[in-house]
């Protein structure tokens, strides 16, 4: 009696969107098993089948639903025999919105600021900013943020500031930058 090749390595996925997949990696209890895998759902971003290893694939950038699935079933042959097909769910997860309001971007020195991110609940939100001089502090984890610009030198200084919506339901994080630019003041 010859058995059947027995699959490991499978495993459920969490992705959100305008992310990557993990790569699949399968053994089998039967050297040289060869593979063929079917997607119950393209729209996740993965082909309806295919044969080997499923590949890593990029999600969807949106989605109008907060989650979509789709059920990857392997099948297996090797040793003259087909195995038990093997089943594992990719889910993919909708990133939250994020929203800018305030951003001036130009200040002069001494001058006050003010930025609001927003998302949807229940996200929350944190920045970091890569240089506390123009003023605004290096990190934040409020939305609604207040600085005044600071500049003590002769030429226009720049902070890059980076702001993440995180929604705890999904997992799924969502960022974008802006930069300020803070003047001198002038020679009088």
């Amino acid at each position: 009696v010859t058995p059947s090749p027995i699959i490991t390595g499978h495993i459920n996925d969490t992705v959100c969107t305008g992310d990557s997949s993990k790569s699949t990696n399968w053994m089998s209890s039967i050297p040289g098993t060869t593979y063929t895998w079917t997607n119950s759902n393209p729209a996740i971003g993965l082909p309806a089948s295919g044969t080997g290893t499923v590949p890593k694939f990029k999600t969807p950038d949106f989605i109008a639903m907060p989650q979509i699935t789709g059920t990857i079933t392997i099948r297996s042959f090797g040793g003259g025999c087909s195995g038990a097909p093997v089943t594992y769910t990719v889910f993919v997860r909708r990133k939250p919105n994020i929203t800018l309001a305030g951003v001036s971007r130009f200040y002069c020195d001494g001058a006050s600021g003010s930025i609001t991110v927003g998302t949807t609940a229940p996200g929350t939100i944190s920045w970091v900013n890569d240089n506390p001089a123009t003023g605004l502090a290096a990190s934040g984890s409020n939305g609604f943020i207040n600085f005044t610009a600071t500049n003590t030198t002769s030429d226009s200084i720049i902070s890059n500031v980076t702001a993440s919506a995180f929604n705890p339901t999904t997992r799924c994080t969502k960022d974008t930058t802006f930069r300020i630019v803070v003047y001198p003041r002038p020679d009088v």
